[in-house]
């Protein structure tokens, strides 16, 4: 029993330095950089002074609302790929850190209540293992969280693994091209989107190609894995928990819809916005909270200068739609004309 006991360390010991080399030398010669640990167990602890407006979505969000110019704390905990979960799991995570009564701008984007609910194998959920406890993380998929997390010398296997799905991802998107034209904040960027906003001509410049346009209308129109009306009902009762979390820390929820580029809103099917979005929210009592549509600004959309893609504004269009949405929180009530800290 002894000899065996040995026998089994010596190859487990091996096993370990074999792919501690495999995993230095693949370092070593792609020359890529470790992604660094940081160990999260518990939600984060109250902070001086706590976060009055925080902004939860996903690519949509993330790309397109800078708080920038808003004068008071803010953070907005957006995320590549992030679905409705994990808008609730970051509110988990940060609750000690935002401020009673506090702004949570919920983005509900063309496919928030289409979107195939976090699994073991969702990929995605690795975004989330630097900034979040494990115990929040929806689905959490031990094995990667050890490979990319607890093991750092199995970084490279799960390296490899988002290399590859990098690599199909690429192959199949167009890459947008970039936009040189850039808005000017030093002194006149009110001006300029109020140019812009009241202007009946779209941007000449239209760097957006139909073949981009075609690979977001397609999938999100036709039924998939990881897009279908079947996750509807799910989704939905997941928005539902998110509001009464919002609800029970007394803070404001608001919801959004942020614009995508015209000619995307044109390929999709008439009763598209119908059917995924508003038909979805009139099952909720909302109550006193409010949405905001901002995909019916149409001079806004109509500007390629604002656009990234398809659908994600650009550095430009997320001044223009910060600016926008500020302007409505004023207007509405819910912040006072002193956080506006934009240049006239």
């Amino acid at each position: 029993m002894r000899h065996l006991i040995v026998k089994l360390s010596i190859l487990v010991m091996s096993a370990l330095m074999l792919i501690c080399i495999f995993d230095q030398t693949y370092f070593l010669f792609t020359k890529q950089k470790r992604e660094p640990v940081t160990y999260v167990f518990a939600p984060y602890p109250p902070r001086e002074n706590p976060y009055q407006i925080v902004a939860l979505g996903n690519s949509h969000t993330m790309m397109g609302i800078d708080f920038t110019n808003y004068q008071l704390p803010a953070i907005n905990l957006s995320e590549h790929g992030a679905k409705l979960p994990y808008y609730l799991t970051s509110l988990k995570q940060y609750h000690q850190q935002i401020a009673p009564s506090a702004l949570i701008i919920i983005d509900i984007s063309h496919i928030a209540f289409s979107l195939q609910p976090p699994h073991r194998l969702d990929n995605l959920q690795t975004a989330y293992y630097n900034k979040m406890s494990p115990f929040l993380i929806p689905k959490l998929n031990i094995s990667f969280y050890l490979q990319k997390h607890l093991c750092p010398f199995l970084q490279s296997f799960a390296q490899i693994r988002q290399d590859y799905q990098q690599a199909i991802k690429t192959a199949h998107h167009p890459p947008p091209a970039t936009n040189e034209i850039e808005l000017n904040d030093d002194f006149n960027l009110v001006e300029t989107i109020q140019a812009y906003l009241a202007s009946n001509e779209a941007e000449l410049v239209n760097h957006i190609k139909p073949e981009q346009i075609d690979f977001v209308s397609q999938p999100w129109s036709h039924e998939s894995t990881k897009l279908s009306q079947q996750y509807f009902a799910q989704n939905l009762q997941t928005l539902k928990e998110l509001l009464a979390y919002c609800q029970l820390h007394h803070w404001r929820p608001i919801l959004i819809t942020i614009p995508v580029y015209n000619e995307l809103e044109n390929a999709l099917p008439a009763n598209y916005k119908s059917v995924y979005i508003y038909n979805q929210l009139a099952k909720i009592d909302l109550g006193k909270i409010p949405y905001f549509d901002f995909t019916q600004q149409t001079n806004f959309s109509r500007q390629a200068l604002f656009f990234n893609d398809a659908d994600h504004l650009n550095k430009n269009g997320a001044k223009v739609f910060s600016y926008l949405l500020l302007q409505k929180l004023i207007e509405q009530g819910y912040l006072s004309h002193s956080v506006d800290g934009y240049k006239y």
